[in-house]
């Protein structure tokens, strides 16, 4: 029996060496692998960020809400067709929402009536959803700003560098749809006169 327990104690002590070892390769592994792991989460926030900025700015399918409300203003009702009188209505409630949730958020910081009235400014489709609301803009809007920044917001700033690739963020690019009349449409005229 006395034979047993230096066996256990000498497995013990192994075993304990195996998981150090095991242990300082995984730390080591995962220096190694942290300026990854660390730009992954930089993109991960950086994608989160990017679809609330978005969810503020009402899109129906791929096209801006205030911009479809604007057409069937434009057209009148009786010269759209169905669907897009149901997009119009659906684009005019995902406005409503946009206006009531940034009238929600300026209420911690402005009066009643000043809150509305910036937020309908801001969701009314005068900007488009990637164009800076600088400084000056802001205060003209009537929203308290400051540019009196603490180094730590710098530093948190040059974790995200903005690309500079010199193009632009919203890009118009035609889709062609299927029925109805109108420019770039199967049945429109300038299609059908480019065809043999």
């Amino acid at each position: 029996m006395d034979d047993t327990k230096p066996r256990w104690g000498l497995r013990i002590w192994k075993g304990s060496k195996v998981a150090f070892w095991l242990l300082i390769g995984y730390v080591v592994l995962m220096q190694f692998l942290a300026p990854n792991r660390l730009e992954s989460v930089r993109a991960d926030l950086l994608d989160q960020f990017q679809e609330q900025r978005k969810s503020r700015d009402p899109q129906i399918g791929d096209m801006p809400a205030a911009s479809i409300v604007r057409m069937v203003e434009m057209k009148k009702p009786s010269n759209v067709g169905d669907e897009m009188l149901v997009l119009a209505d659906i684009a005019q409630k995902a406005r409503l929402q946009t206006v009531t949730f940034v009238a929600e958020v300026l209420l911690k910081h402005l009066p009643k009536d000043k809150a509305a009235g910036i937020a309908t400014v801001l969701s009314d489709g005068r900007f488009t959803h990637d164009f800076p609301i600088m400084v000056e803009t802001a205060r003209q809007l009537g929203l308290p700003v400051s540019t009196n920044m603490p180094p730590s917001i710098y530093a948190l700033m040059d974790l995200y560098p903005q690309s500079g690739s010199g193009r632009p963020s919203v890009l118009y690019v035609p889709l062609r749809r299927l029925g109805g009349d109108g420019p770039g449409r199967a049945g429109s005229p300038a299609r059908q006169s480019n065809q043999p």
